[in-house]
């Protein structure tokens, strides 16, 4: 158990975490989160290497300018440059998942639309 989270609001968990961009990947403690840990998977693919070293980099960024200012307040930054950097990916593929997941199963579309609008190697699934 750690001090720092004991007001946590959010979890995101599993083989691959598939619920997005956390809300708080820096605290005030200065905790940082980067890659799978603060939702950097893509919720369709699994995928997330690029990801993962890229955030690492935003993060290592703050930091450094956090600990030459002496204000950890910067830290806060990281989430703004974690969605400049990932939330339009990430978000496009967050909500592929849930029409995948909502269709799997579905009457009403067929196996060949839900996959072509949920996976990424079909055109439908860019618009």
């Amino acid at each position: 158990y750690c001090e720092i989270f004991k007001n946590a609001t959010h979890a995101t968990a599993g083989i691959a975490p598939v619920s997005g961009i956390i809300p708080v990947p820096a605290t005030k403690e200065g905790l940082v989160i980067i890659g799978d840990a603060a939702g950097m998977c893509n919720p369709v693919t699994g995928a997330g290497i690029y990801n993962a070293v890229y955030s690492a980099y935003i993060a290592a960024e703050k930091i450094s300018l956090s600990i030459e200012k002496n204000d950890r307040s910067i830290l806060s930054e990281i989430k703004d440059s974690y969605n400049d950097s990932f939330l339009k990916s990430i978000g496009r593929a967050v909500k592929k998942r849930e029409y995948m997941l909502d269709n799997w199963q579905s009457s009403s579309v067929s196996f060949d639309e839900m996959i072509r609008k949920s996976w990424i190697a079909f055109r439908d699934y860019w618009k």
